[in-house]
C-alpha cells in the first residue's frame, strides 16, 4: 500500500507539472524551492512555465529556477508557505507516529485529585491528502485501557485496526483541525495477559492543532474522546482474603490527549 501510494503520488505530481502552461500567478501566493545542490528558494511566485519558475525572493531579488534543477517545489498546490519559509504539506501521502494518554491521570497541582484510570495508546497510520481540507488513513494501534465498574478496575489491551478522518478548520500558522476515526479492536491472548476480554468496535473523535517546520516532519497535538466496546471477567482478592470472580460489558469512555509526529 505505501509503495502504491508512494508511486501514485509521483505520477500525480510530475503530470501537474507537464500539463501547465505560462501563467501570472496572484502576488499573495507564496512558493519554497528545494534545490538538488541543498540550496532553498523562499518568495512570492511571479511566473511559471513547464520549464521555468519565476520568483521573487524575500531578499528582493527575482530568481528564475530551471524545473530540472529543483528537487521539490512547494506552491499554492502543494503547501501553504509562510513567510519565513515554514509550511503546512496540503497535497500527497503521509505516514505517522503517535501517543496517546488520559489526561486527567496529570495533575499540575500536588494533592488535587486525578482519575487514575489508565489510557496508554501507540499507533501509526499512513493516509492521502485529498485536497486542501480533507485526507484519509488507515493505521493500527496497540492499546491498553483501564476501566472502573462497581468498585473494581478491569485491565484491556487491543490491537486496534482502524479508517480515520481529517478536516483542517483553518489555513493559518498553527493549523486548526478536526478529526473522526472508528475502528474495530481485537483482544489480547489470554495466555500472555492475565486479563479475559473480547474483540470489540471503537470510535474516536476529537480536535487539534498543526505546528509548521521547515522540513518534511511536522508535530502536532489533539485533544479527543475514545471508546472501547469489550465484555469478559476477571477476578479479584477481598480484603479478607476471598477470590472474587467479576464479569462485565462495557462500553470504555475516556478522554484522550494525543502527541502526533507526522512525515510528508
Amino acid at each position: 500500500m505505501v509503495v502504491l501510494l508512494f508511486l501514485g503520488n509521483t505520477t500525480i505530481a510530475q503530470k501537474s507539472r507537464k500539463n501547465r502552461t505560462a501563467r501570472k500567478s496572484d502576488t499573495s501566493e507564496r512558493v519554497k524551492i528545494y534545490m538538488e545542490n541543498g540550496s532553498i528558494y523562499n518568495g512570492i511566485l511571479i511566473s511559471e512555465t513547464s520549464d521555468s519558475i519565476t520568483l521573487s525572493a524575500f531578499t528582493d531579488n527575482i530568481v528564475t529556477i530551471a524545473r530540472d534543477d529543483a528537487d521539490r517545489i512547494l506552491d499554492a498546490d502543494e503547501a501553504i508557505v509562510f513567510p519565513d519559509g515554514k509550511y503546512h504539506d496540503t497535497h500527497g501521502f503521509f505516514w505517522g507516529l503517535a501517543f496517546s494518554l488520559n489526561p486527567l491521570t496529570i495533575s499540575p497541582v500536588s494533592g488535587e485529585s486525578v482519575d487514575d484510570r489508565v489510557l496508554s495508546h501507540l499507533e501509526t497510520y499512513y493516509g492521502w491528502r485529498l485536497n486542501r481540507k480533507l485526507s484519509l488513513s488507515s493505521g493500527v494501534a496497540f492499546e491498553f485501557n483501564q476501566a472502573r465498574l462497581a468498585g473494581f478496575n478491569f485491565d484491556t489491551q487491543f490491537f486496534t485496526m482502524y479508517g480515520q478522518a481529517h478536516y483542517n478548520l483553518t489555513d493559518s500558522k498553527f493549523r486548526l483541525y478536526t478529526y473522526a476515526r472508528a475502528g474495530y479492536g481485537f483482544s489480547a491472548q489470554e495466555d500472555f495477559f492475565i486479563d479475559d476480554h473480547s474483540d470489540g468496535p471503537q470510535f474516536q473523535l476529537g480536535f487539534g492543532f498543526k505546528i509548521p517546520s521547515r522540513k518534511r516532519s511536522k508535530f502536532h497535538f489533539a485533544l479527543g474522546w475514545h471508546f472501547q466496546q469489550t465484555s469478559g471477567s476477571e477476578s479479584f482478592f477481598d480484603p479478607f482474603g476471598n477470590e472474587v470472580r467479576t464479569e462485565f460489558d462495557l462500553i470504555i469512555s475516556r478522554p484522550i490527549l494525543k502527541a502526533v509526529y507526522e512525515f510528508n
